[in-house]
């Protein structure tokens, strides 16, 4: 009972209520609280990007190539699976859409222009330091990987791996100093988004806030903790449970990446209390988390929902048979982010360009 009244959780969820009093109350005034905020945002990238990279050569370069291999095609099913789930879930959701005539608050303008990404500059680093620099992840994962299983073969490999494996517990550490100060960033974070977000366009915008918000609930409280009850020996509950402070900050803080520290910490954790003798559950879980992050996780696949609900919004709903089109044209795209993904989409299916700006609006809350 006292760990759960003073815990990192109640305190989160503590800030968190303040911060929205205090948005409420003061209004505007509130606004320049995001400074706080967006410093504790740093503070907690500073060393996720150097930790990832380490923590994978460290992972791969201790498997075998059979287990490697064992581990990338079981990560792989599961993928697969929680992809199907959440897409599914995302067209069922685009069909409760209720019958609407065609909008004025939009006109149709020039279609959004979108550079061209390309995949491989995206995922093939030329330079790793400048990926590094410019913090490009997915390049930084890709040359890790190659690292870590280039090491898989090398003789006396040990000496490497014992260096990059205090750096890697290191650069935990001091993370793990950060995410002390959680609640004060998740306060700041909360009372200017409270303070500054305007009721009128929320009104406007409920029939999607409904859809999404109904999405992801039974995604993140039913959907996937079943599918992981059914495939490891962990209940229900117990992966609820070690996913509270992960979900609560990256609630708060709006941002995936400075929760993986907390990820990978709190699963390490149910591992050694439920699972003592799984001497590999720690190369598993510094390997996986780190990786699938740079694949298309539902978060960024639920956005997915709001190129529907744009044709819905002007008048001209998707019809269903363009579904499976669409989804196809969306899933490489979200390769590259969010921020990329949906100007993307919202030109390929001729939507307004004022639609973008409303997507940012509506994402003060569903980025969330």
């Amino acid at each position: 009972m006292r760990n759960l009244k003073f815990g990192l959780t109640a305190q989160i969820v503590t800030g968190m209520v303040l911060g929205v009093a205090v948005g409420l109350l003061f209004g505007e005034m509130t606004a320049d609280l995001e400074i706080i905020g967006v410093a504790y945002v740093r503070l907690l990238q500073m060393t996720i990007l150097p930790y990832i990279m380490f923590s994978l050569m460290v992972g791969f370069g201790s498997l075998s190539y059979e287990r490697a291999w064992l581990l990338a095609k079981r990560a792989g099913v599961l993928l697969l699976v929680f992809w199907a789930i959440g897409l599914t879930m995302v067209v069922m959701m685009a069909t409760t859409f209720p019958d609407r005539q065609s909008a004025t608050f939009f006109n149709p303008g020039m279609l959004l222009e979108v550079s061209d990404v390309s995949l491989v500059e995206m995922f093939v680093p030329s330079n790793p330091f400048e990926a590094l620099a410019t913090s490009a992840i997915p390049a930084v994962v890709l040359f890790s990987i190659l690292f870590g299983l280039a090491l898989i073969a090398i003789p006396k490999k040990e000496a490497v791996l014992d260096v990059f494996s205090v750096i890697s517990k290191t650069l935990q550490k001091v993370t793990g100093f950060v995410v002390k100060i959680t609640p004060l960033g998740v306060f700041a974070l909360t009372a200017a988004a409270a303070g500054t977000l305007d009721g009128n366009d929320v009104i406007r915008l409920q029939v999607y806030f409904v859809a999404y918000i109904g999405c992801c609930s039974f995604l993140t409280f039913i959907a996937f903790p079943l599918v992981m009850s059914v495939l490891t020996p962990f209940s229900y509950r117990e992966v609820l449970t070690v996913s509270r402070n992960a979900l609560i900050t990256a609630f708060t803080t709006g941002n995936l990446f400075v929760v993986l520290p907390i990820l990978i910490e709190d699963c390490q954790k149910m591992f050694k209390e439920r699972c003592p003798d799984a001497n590999d559950a720690k190369f598993f879980i510094d390997i996986l988390i780190p990786v699938t992050f740079n694949f298309p996780n539902m978060g960024k696949l639920t956005a997915l929902l709001f190129i529907f609900f744009g044709a819905w919004y002007i008048g001209s709903p998707m019809p269903y048979t363009e579904y499976p089109q669409t989804i196809a044209t969306a899933l490489p795209e979200f390769f590259g982010g969010i921020d990329i993904a949906v100007p993307y989409m919202l030109q390929i299916q001729g939507l307004p360009t004022d639609l973008l700006s409303l997507y940012i609006l509506s994402g003060i809350i569903t980025v969330r």
